[in-house]
């Protein structure tokens, strides 16, 4: 996590050479599993659906991170939390979604810039810019939708 965090900081490539194909559902499973929730009642407040498992090249590890960040996020505000998977012509898609208090537009767009924080006073605003780095380096892409008061979805893209 460190070596991650200082990539993150130093802004250097990720290095793929040692990318893999992997099991969506199998990698998502295994995050939530291991992820340190800090009572019972924040593990209920999360959901999926992984029916619609597809194959993605990368790193478990690192995929791993990027739903610990998005859980760590949304757990923040005590709000359920749906991951779902989806198979579309156009690309494979991780979706994260949580019913919180949304984020506001003009902060929405800077979320995935390094060191932006807001609404959360433990936050460094480097978990989402490394998020979208390590999408990229699996050829994929992150973007996210919130509306106020009706919470933020990340849509996670992968090549078909």
């Amino acid at each position: 996590m460190i070596d991650m965090i200082m990539a993150n900081i130093r802004e250097g490539k990720i290095d793929t050479s040692n990318f893999v194909d992997l099991s969506i559902s199998n990698v998502v499973k295994k995050a939530v599993r291991q992820f340190s929730y800090q009572n019972q009642q924040d593990r209920d407040l999360l959901s999926y659906d992984l029916n619609e498992d597809f194959i993605f090249r990368g790193d478990e590890n690192m995929m791993i991170f990027v739903i610990y960040n998005l859980l760590k996020n949304a757990l923040h505000y005590k709000a359920k939390i749906e991951i779902r998977s989806e198979i579309k012509s156009d690309g494979n898609y991780l979706y994260f979604k949580d019913y919180g208090p949304g984020i506001e537009s003009d902060k929405l767009e800077l979320i995935f810039e390094s060191f932006f924080t807001s609404g959360k006073k433990d936050g460094t605003g480097l978990g989402l810019p490394f998020c979208r780095r390590i999408m990229r380096a699996f050829d994929g892409e992150i973007i996210c939708k919130s509306e106020l008061g009706k919470g933020t979805e990340f849509e996670m893209k992968f090549p078909n």
